[in-house]
């Protein structure tokens, strides 16, 4: 995908045999969960795998590293997935003062071993500076993620509006009904 922000977005290359360049595992909670890298992918090449085989609390979860992004402003980011359980996606967003703020972004239900896509456009907080998104699961199943993209929105000038669409009336009731209703 053109200017995608995500660095190896279809984690193919991996100088760890285990761990793809610029991507992250992670769980927390309690649970039992394995990481699984490489596995095949939406078109047969690498992707990865995490798998929960008990579920107390908590999530599991491959991330790329963070990028930089603009705030306030208009990103789409998609992946493919394929899962035997319900998924989520929550972006999580480093803020100006290096706090850190997390939005959920979509749920998805099983696809029943069939590969899927997301794509959901989504606004920046306004003091964003950075962010990943967590494509995740919360339960006893697997979740296999492959084909990242995270892209800015850019409006072309013929998309933007030449003058204001908001209109206001400001109209006291009583006159307009006596000189247009009675009549």
């Amino acid at each position: 995908v053109a200017n995608n922000l995500i660095l190896n977005p279809s984690m193919e290359t991996a100088t760890n045999p285990s761990l793809p360049d610029h991507w992250q595992s992670n769980s927390w909670g309690t649970n039992t969960v394995t990481f699984s890298y490489p596995v095949a992918g939406s078109n047969g090449a690498a992707a990865s795998k995490v798998s929960m085989s008990t579920y107390t609390d908590g999530d599991a979860k491959w991330y790329f590293e963070e990028v930089n992004i603009s705030g306030n402003a208009d990103y789409i980011f998609s992946d493919s997935y394929n899962s035997t359980v319900q998924s989520s996606l929550i972006a999580q967003y480093t803020m100006s003062d290096h706090s850190t703020v997390y939005s959920s972004l979509a749920q998805y239900e099983s696809t029943g071993g069939v590969w899927k896509d997301t794509n959901i456009s989504f606004s920046t907080p306004v003091n964003a500076v950075s962010m990943t998104v967590f494509h995740l699961i919360q339960g006893v199943g697997e979740l296999t993620t492959d084909n990242y993209s995270l892209t800015a929105v850019s409006l072309n000038e013929s998309d933007k509006f030449l003058e204001g669409i908001v209109s206001l009336t400001f109209d006291d009731g009583w006159l307009s009904q006596y000189q247009n209703a009675l009549p």
